[in-house]
């Protein structure tokens, strides 16, 4: 009698989703950012992540963790700068204005409060991509590792993506004197990409507005 029950109960219940598969949990704002300064390219990464993640709990620090500051709790030995090419600074700056200042000389205290002005450009969800820069191959090396880059910043609203900014980046990693294994943004070297509609923002020219 009890199987004959159990039959029919598992019969009815058929249709209300108790045997569905678990849809995956939409990542939430609480979730943290995974973190890994270990190589050059998995803090590449952990930048990429803590970009997408905006909101999320570690989200700042995941990001500036990435780059080198001999002043803060890392103790990282040395500092983090960040260039962006002649042609951008002429756009937006002239060297007797505080924003031509600032972006000349553009350190790690910058680019923490600049993480929060970038998140905020746009409500949607962000995508970030870096790719490599063929014609310019990676240079390894003991204490010093550059890679060379091109990168897409994306928002995507349901009307389809808007470019956030996309460029090409010369990036220095150093060592962080605090531990062997985390490698940190020692310089940044923004430009254009040449093929990009000259409209579209690069990474730096983001800082440069932010300002």
């Amino acid at each position: 009698m009890r199987v004959t029950v159990l039959v029919l109960g598992l019969a009815l219940c058929a249709g209300c989703g108790l045997f569905d598969p678990t849809s995956p949990e939409p990542p939430g704002q609480n979730r943290p950012v995974p973190t890994n300064y270990s190589h050059p390219d998995s803090a590449l990464n952990t930048i990429d992540l803590a970009v997408e993640a905006k909101g999320s709990t570690n989200a700042a620090s995941a990001y500036t963790r990435a780059f080198a500051d001999s002043d803060g709790v890392s103790a990282d030995g040395v500092d983090f700068h960040a260039f962006v090419s002649n042609e951008i600074l002429e756009q937006f700056c002239n060297p007797f204005t505080p924003r031509c200042e600032t972006a000349t000389h553009w350190d790690f205290d910058q680019e923490a409060i600049f993480y929060g002005s970038l998140i905020r450009l746009y409500d949607y969800p962000f995508s970030v991509e870096f790719t490599k820069d063929d014609p310019n191959p990676d240079e390894p090396g003991d204490d010093l590792w550059i890679l060379h880059r091109k990168y897409v910043i994306r928002a995507h609203p349901t009307s389809g993506p808007i470019v956030v900014a996309t460029g090409f980046a010369d990036l220095y990693f150093v060592k962080a004197a605090s531990s062997v294994n985390r490698w940190v943004i020692h310089r940044w070297e923004d430009r254009r990409d040449p093929n990009a509609d000259s409209s579209l923002p690069t990474w730096g020219e983001r800082r440069v507005r932010s300002q």
